[in-house]
């Protein structure tokens, strides 16, 4: 929050009136070279006196507490008269508030965030209901909701209107929804609308779980009182039936879960049932299908602090944020949010062009076009926090704007590669997630996989990209070279992948550098091939196995591990052979190059050895006289097997030695490195 005094004299220094102008500020322009703004040409008064301040740090303020420091002084004989004043400086359309006491010589920076809001509205307004479903939050999902349709071309063409799932629940009457029975598709009229559940189901055989089997079928289809449903199946449908819509599709009632043949059948439509649901509904707060869709919060909690800002006397006033007070908002997404670390939602939450999110703290609203939530209902510049990369960080961008509008997002890449680096994106979130069953895990993101099919076949037409249990054949070489990171991984007790796709493990997947066109490849296209063996027709989903073909260099690695803060690789010193010959020859190139340092990150902790063999993939440069190469680690299944495992990836740096030399350019030094060894070929599973 910000304290009254800040409010106010923030939104007055277009106004002497209203806040002093101390004094001029020299400069008259910018450090960009721009003309100043007016509100960055003088030096405004802020706190008069020491009990002022001490009043908003108890508050506390956002602004103020950056001046405790300042109360230390004891000297009151102020010739501004004032006991703090302030500055302003605009960076990047962001406002930085520069606050100081001026005997102290204490000063605090602070950013201001610009608010994008509809309707000309200064800011948003505050109606918080006790409830996230009270009067307010239900207004607000019809405003939403309605301007999308009106407004929102993009949101429109992705759907299908035409679609309908193969089982739906049907509401009897939208006005008195007491009764839902199951209906087939078609019993459903042609382009009628419905929703779809976004949910955790909690502990799989909890006694009293209402679901579909062989059993219960025809009992649903004669029709289901409300009252014996789950909460969270209850609450879904009460707002399907306020917006006017009549069906619903609820996996646990629309899929018969005792009939393997009709859950692999239904997990390979589960891309069009979430894709084209006039708005999916998710629950991302509730930890079982029971919790409820519906919280309670204390709406002082929740208000921030907006400030009106002009830049100059004659514009218009725009709504700012305090940086610390949007941190809270995108946090608000986080508290208590259980489907961030769920796998089967993060594709029903990517996959839909509407979604309508039930939070612990407030409601979200994301589509193509518009990410908005209770508090900053008009916002379509600031999104949710979403899982990162970055312990804090906040992913930019979403999967609904990447994979649609891929080329607006990366000007002077290649939108080809830029499809691949969003999947990588997501494969690492997804690596993330946890599963109540471990076998879905191809299963749970077949969707996002025949979506980014779709892409690239956009993308390239002419091309049929093929899936490879994660990743794709045309960038197999880059994909390859995954790791695991933070920590070890663990393989998959039961068989679900080969051991060089990422699905084999679980653990969290990264990738260095994302994929382009620039790397210096170690083995050809033609000498990197794989096939998956598919359980059934959709080659997105189970897999009863794989190989993978690799014709390039190759070297026997000999570790020797070093102490390191990271128990999740080894730091290395080695020495290596060509496995044709037996020849052990040390790791320097000549005048030119020297591999003098690496890193081995094994996928499990039970995979470490002291000798493995070495296949290197691709190199990058890092500087004129520096280049890096990637390359996995592969160990015989079996003594004198002439297949493979792998069980790790491999990071090498070269360094130019003799950098005074013309020749010292380092786009071929790990080629001509590698040459000195022989070339193989290997099978790996």
């Amino acid at each position: 929050m910000l304290c009254d005094v800040c409010k106010r004299s923030l939104e007055g220094t277009n106004d002497p009136t209203v806040t002093p102008r101390l004094r001029a500020v020299y400069q008259q322009v910018h450090h960009t070279g721009r003309a100043l703004f007016d509100i960055e040409k003088y030096v405004f008064g802020h706190h008069r006196t020491r009990q002022s301040l001490e009043q908003s740090i108890e508050e506390p303020c956002y602004i103020c507490v950056g001046l405790k420091s300042a109360l230390s002084d004891t000297t009151l004989n102020n010739p501004s008269g004032y006991f703090t004043t302030f500055e302003m400086d605009v960076k990047d359309e962001q406002l930085e508030v520069i606050s100081m006491s001026y005997m102290s010589g204490y000063s605090n920076v602070c950013h201001l965030v610009p608010l994008e809001a509809e309707q000309g509205r200064a800011a948003p307004e505050f109606e918080l209901d006790p409830s996230t479903y009270g009067q307010y939050a239900r207004k607000l999902i019809d405003i939403w909701d309605k301007n999308c349709l009106a407004k929102h071309l993009r949101c429109g063409q992705v759907r299908d209107s035409a679609f309908l799932p193969t089982r739906l629940l049907e509401l009897e009457d939208v006005s008195n929804s007491d009764i839902c029975r199951l209906v087939l598709r078609e019993e459903v009229p042609p382009y009628s609308p419905y929703m779809a559940l976004s949910y955790c189901w909690g502990s799989v055989g909890r006694s009293g779980r209402i679901c579909l089997s062989q059993s219960t079928f025809d009992t649903m289809r004669a029709g289901i009182p409300l009252g014996s449903l789950p909460k969270t199946y209850i609450d879904a449908i009460h707002v399907t039936a306020r917006l006017g819509v009549r069906h619903i599709w609820i996996d646990a009632l629309c899929i018969i879960q005792d009939s393997p043949h009709d859950w692999r059948s239904e997990a390979s439509t589960m891309q069009a049932v979430y894709r084209n649901s006039y708005l999916t509904i998710s629950a991302v707060a509730g930890t079982h299908d029971n919790s409820g869709l519906f919280s309670l919060r204390q709406p002082p909690d929740m208000e921030h602090t907006f400030v009106n800002i002009a830049y100059t006397s004659g514009d218009r006033p725009r709504p700012f944020l305090h940086a610390s007070e949007e941190l809270a908002r995108a946090d608000s997404w986080c508290v208590g949010n259980v489907t961030m670390k769920r796998g089967w939602c993060l594709q029903e939450r990517l996959l839909p062009s509407r979604v309508l999110y039930f939070g612990a703290q407030q409601v979200f609203w994301e589509c193509h076009e518009q990410c908005a939530s209770e508090m900053i209902p008009g916002s379509v510049l600031l999104r949710p926090r979403e899982p990162s990369h970055g312990a804090k960080g906040q992913r930019t961008r979403v999967w609904k704007r990447s994979i649609a509008n891929s080329l607006d997002h990366y000007p002077g890449k290649d939108p080809y590669y830029n499809l691949f680096e969003e999947w990588y994106k997501v494969l690492h979130d997804y690596s993330s997630c946890q599963l109540t069953r471990t076998s879905d895990k191809l299963v749970a993101i077949s969707g996002l996989a025949k979506d980014m099919r779709s892409a690239l076949n956009s993308c390239r037409p002419g091309i049929y990209h093929i899936y490879l249990a994660g990743l794709w054949a045309e960038d197999l070489r880059y994909g390859l070279c995954w790791y695991t990171n933070p920590g070890f991984g663990r393989r998959s007790a039961v068989y679900r992948a080969p051991s060089w796709s990422p699905m084999s493990v679980d653990g969290s997947i990264s990738w260095d550098n994302w994929p382009n066109k620039d790397f210096t490849y170690h083995i050809d296209d033609v000498n990197c091939t794989a096939v998956t063996h598919c359980m059934g027709d959709l080659d997105t989903g189970e897999i009863t196995g794989g190989q993978l073909e690799l014709t390039g260099p190759w070297m026997t690695i000999k570790t020797v591990a070093t102490e390191t803060a990271y128990q999740w690789y080894h730091s290395i010193q080695f020495q290596s052979f060509d496995p044709s010959s037996a020849l052990e020859i040390p790791l320097i190139a000549d005048a030119r190059g020297m591999i003098y340092s690496g890193k081995v990150y094994y996928d499990t902790e039970d995979e470490i050895v002291e000798q493995a063999l070495c296949m290197p993939i691709y190199s990058t440069s890092w500087s004129p006289h520096e280049e890096s190469f990637h390359g996995i680690l592969l160990v015989p299944v079996e003594v004198r097997s002439s297949k493979y495992r792998r069980i790790g990836v491999i990071e090498g740096f070269c360094d130019v030695q003799d950098t005074a030399k013309d020749f010292c350019r380092t786009e071929n030094i790990a080629n001509d490195f590698f040459m000195r060894y022989g070339k193989g070929s290997v099978t790996v599973i």
